[in-house]
């Protein structure tokens, strides 16, 4: 060995365990970063999907029902479908956070669908706006189970009315 050599490797060694903890850190806000990307991704699948469903059944005749049990409601525990427009009892809503986000959004009459988290999950957008959708009672609020809810849409001529 020769005289310097023994004096450089412990450098080597400290170089060595500070990348490697910074490659666990990288890869750790990557892979929490994308799961909330993964998650907010299916929140836009659902809103997109049912705007294309209250579409859909707006172009069929007077009458006509359609299904909304294949729509996945992934990460949300509760979904309420509120019409802003006429007087909201909200005493008939039994989530908090939804009460909340519906005291927050109340003065600009521009949601009418609000969604509350599954518990340690969290939303980008915990209420959004579905055109042509009006809920045959107001407030509808229904639990999702397993992902998806039972619920119907029915043509009303100028709107679609979700129903239970």
């Amino acid at each position: 060995m020769k005289r310097g050599q023994i004096s450089e490797q412990p450098f080597v060694f400290i170089f060595a365990i500070v990348v490697i903890g910074l490659i666990f850190i990288f890869g750790f806000y990557v892979i929490r970063n994308l799961v909330v990307l993964g998650d907010n991704v299916d929140l836009k699948v659902l809103v997109n999907n049912l705007n294309s469903r209250a579409k859909e059944c707006k172009n069929l005749d007077f009458g006509s029902v359609c299904d909304l049990s294949k729509i996945s409601f992934s990460n949300i525990r509760v979904v309420c479908f509120i019409d802003t427009s006429s007087g909201v009892s909200s005493n008939r809503i039994s989530s908090n956070f939804i009460k909340s986000n519906l005291n927050k959004t109340l003065d600009s009459k521009r949601y009418n669908v609000y969604f509350e988290p599954l518990p340690g999950k969290k939303l980008n957008q915990n209420y959004v706006f579905i055109s042509d959708i009006l809920p045959a009672q107001n407030p509808l609020c229904k639990t999702v189970v397993g992902s998806s809810l039972k619920l119907f849409l029915e043509n009303k001529g100028d709107y679609v009315e979700v129903r239970e």
